[in-house]
């Protein structure tokens, strides 16, 4: 998420100066992370105010286009990439691949550091040499100026000015042209010894991870900084699946194959041509091994290992029950996956393992930077916003809901149409907290935002009992549960009302949701088809974690 500051990105500041670039220089490709969508947008409207054309993914990459492709021939047709860095982006496989592509076509390269981290040793690979802007907590008129400069600065700097020669160029003296064609000679005798007596050697293999599960196309790169890049380059051999071994040269130390399914072996080997068209091969690096699948289901089908990604472990959605994740998400998950084994006959069921994330953008965003996790499932609001904003798709509903205003009873929520309480707590970064701000009349001074991560609805109704607040807004699952424990432990009565039309026109219930890769369309249909095959039992469960929970009361 963008701070204060970076609102200031929607503008360009009163005192900035227009600033133009000619055509071959004011075209240049955004490389960012779907977490930081929103600042990215915002500096290409910037950008674009001053005439300089940008690229950028999804926006121009056309309907129905292969996907890496456009992004290549996008990076291609560029002169420079503008690289926001952030923590999200330091840890993406895809800016990464960005990046590294935008170097070997030798594009200018300016990256903005908009988050206090350091780079992953692999970008650190490709943006070491490269001057920064920094960006963190400053707003955009403050260095766009110099942003615009450094998009359109000469890769080789200006030669300070000497004397002319009758047609205008520099004109350097006698003795120091012969220093410099004695210091070219020797420098040349100097590598040519080098490079004649280098022995070959071995590389170091950097990704994929040996043992490692990864989803469609794969990115390999290894380590080849120690060896003599004269006339060097790379031999590589993959062995995948049940698919014949085959053997590519590259000049760079990077390669990306798709169609690659199973188990996939590889290793590296340096090649250097010598003189008179001899031939020289290092060793073969060690073996290694990891596996490739076409997508999440394929995944799932091969290992009967589903990796959920989840926001907590202590909820009525998710929780830990010993060593076993329970909860109305998972045991739903369960169901939905009972019968689609091809894995190893003896066992039952598919086994769900899990990361844990913190709640937002890093969350919502794992899906794009993290290939592990399958999907994700925390008791989530489906809402088309979050579709759009973090590239994903939500399956359809597994439970459906109102929101519910608390009260102590006695206390009336609604009167004749009109919310009542004079102070209303939701939880901050949940739909709940644009309902409240609605509820309130858009007054914020009524609003008390609680963003106690995983504990937030147990404020909220201390606070109620406490008098702090006159009333509270929570998804009613929690609602009913939570209320129920007050009462039998503090014998504390409270009142729930649903929050309809009748009170807020055009709302829609809470619809809670898996959420998936845009790519992983098999297993979004096959989830959506289970849904409705197994929807007894998902009723049967409903009721067994939340009673009414979707009906009205």
């Amino acid at each position: 998420m963008i701070g204060e500051d970076d609102a200031n990105l929607r503008s360009s500041g009163p005192d900035s100066e227009p600033l133009q670039l000619s055509a071959s220089e004011s075209s240049v490709f955004i490389s960012y992370s779907a977490a930081d969508a929103e600042y990215s947008e915002n500096l290409c409207r910037s950008l674009e105010a001053r005439s300089i054309k940008c690229l950028m993914a999804p926006r121009d990459i056309p309907p129905g286009s292969n996907w890496g492709k456009a992004i290549f021939e996008a990076i291609e047709d560029a002169s420079a990439l503008v690289f926001v860095f952030s923590e999200a982006s330091n840890q993406s496989p895809h800016v990464l691949r960005e990046v590294e592509r935008a170097v070997t076509r030798r594009k200018k390269l300016v990256p903005i550091r908009i988050a206090d981290v350091m780079p992953s040793q692999d970008l650190e690979y490709f943006i070491n040499a490269c001057h920064w802007l920094d960006a963190r907590n400053r707003p955009i008129h403050e260095y766009l100026p110099t942003l615009v400069q450094a998009i359109g600065t000469n890769k080789t700097s200006d030669r300070q000015a000497g004397p002319t020669s009758p047609t205008g160029k520099p004109q350097r003296p006698l003795w120091l042209v012969w220093l410099l064609f004695a210091l070219v000679i020797l420098g040349a005798l100097y590598a040519a010894s080098i490079f004649m007596n280098t022995k070959p050697t071995t590389v170091e293999l950097k990704n994929p991870a040996d043992g490692s599960s990864l989803l469609g196309s794969v990115s390999f790169q290894w380590d080849g900084e120690h060896l003599d890049p004269k006339n060097l380059a790379y031999e590589v051999s993959i062995s995948a699946g049940n698919q014949t071994s085959f053997t590519q040269t590259f000049v760079r130390n990077t390669c990306t194959q798709s169609d690659l399914t199973g188990t996939v072996t590889w290793q590296v080997r340096p090649v250097w041509k010598r003189g008179g068209g001899k031939i020289d091969y290092g060793e073969w690096s060690e073996k290694r091994s990891f596996t490739v699948h076409r997508d999440a289901l394929d995944r799932i089908r091969s290992t009967g290992i589903v990796m959920v990604g989840v926001s907590e472990t202590g909820g009525l959605f998710v929780s830990q029950n010993g060593e076993r994740l329970t909860g109305f998400d998972i045991e739903i998950l369960h169901i939905l996956l009972r019968d689609i084994k091809e894995f190893d006959a003896e066992k039952e069921e598919v086994k769900i393992e899990y990361t844990v994330l913190n709640w937002g953008d890093t969350y919502f965003g794992s899906l794009l930077n993290d290939e592990s996790i399958d999907l994700l499932a925390s008791g989530i609001s489906a809402t088309q916003e979050r579709e759009a904003k973090y590239s994903l798709r939500f399956t359809n509903p597994h439970i459906r809901f109102p929101q519910v205003v608390v009260t102590l009873d006695g206390v009336d929520a609604f009167n004749c149409g009109h919310f009542t309480p004079r102070r209303l707590g939701a939880a901050a970064e949940t739909t709940n907290a644009d309902l409240g701000l609605r509820l309130v009349g858009g007054d914020s001074s009524r609003l008390k935002l609680y963003s106690e991560k995983g504990a937030a609805y147990d404020v909220i109704l201390a606070d109620i009992e406490a008098g702090v607040i006159d009333a509270g807004l929570l998804d009613k699952p929690y609602a009913i549960h939570k209320t129920r424990l007050i009462s039998e432990a503090r014998h504390v009565i409270f009142a729930m009302s649903d929050v309809t039309q009748e009170f807020v026109p055009d709302l829609e219930p809470e619809n809670i949701a898996y959420a998936l890769r845009p790519s992983d369309r098999r297993l979004l249909e096959l989830l959506n088809a289970k849904l409705v095959h197994f929807a007894k039992e998902r009723d049967d469960l409903e009721a067994r974690y939340f009673g009414s929970a979707s009906g009205a009361k």
